[in-house]
């Protein structure tokens, strides 16, 4: 019942996102408190705790990019409601498919702006200073490139659910 009740989460999160560019609190508060329930009343006292581990864990996967300003609040809220859904094991797994299908998307949506010739090139000159001279020095892209992140959470979280532990 619980992985129903993720899939529509996050079905729902991703068409706000592609729509709005938000994932609203409501939505993720909601996910939260829904997986809270549903785990306290299925296992009482560990089930509270399997939640808890996982909303935190979600949510420190994702908060490091949001500090930096590679996300949104709303990402991170999102991630932190499948973990209250999925438990620690189950937020990990979707977190690394949601990146991976994430960084597939970012190269797809730099290849389509004509900019992902000169990323490669800036990465490839850090990478070279780096090992060269042991500084670091990247030059910004400075064209804004509209990321849905909570479409590439929604397809990362459907995958490692279809596919389980089969992969990780």
């Amino acid at each position: 019942m619980h992985v129903v009740l993720v899939i529509i989460l996050v079905v729902l999160a991703a068409i706000m996102d592609v729509r709005s560019q938000r994932i609203p609190n409501y939505l993720t508060l909601s996910g939260c408190g829904i997986g809270f329930m549903y785990h306290v009343l299925a296992s009482g006292k560990s089930g509270l705790m399997f939640s808890f581990a996982g909303l935190v864990l979600g949510m420190c996967l994702l908060l490091l990019f949001y500090l930096l300003g590679g996300m949104g609040a709303g990402d991170v809220k999102l991630m932190g409601a499948i973990g209250a859904l999925l438990g620690w094991e189950g937020v990990l797994r979707a977190f690394l498919f949601s990146a991976l299908i994430g960084g597939l998307y970012s190269i797809a949506t730099m290849a389509k702006a004509h900019v992902l010739r000169e990323f490669l090139k800036n990465i490839w000159g850090t990478l070279k200073g780096l090992i060269f001279t042991q500084t670091i020095s990247y030059v910004s892209l400075n064209r804004p490139l509209k990321l849905h992140y909570g479409l590439a959470i929604a397809i990362g979280t459907i995958l490692s659910l279809w596919l389980g532990d089969r992969v990780f």
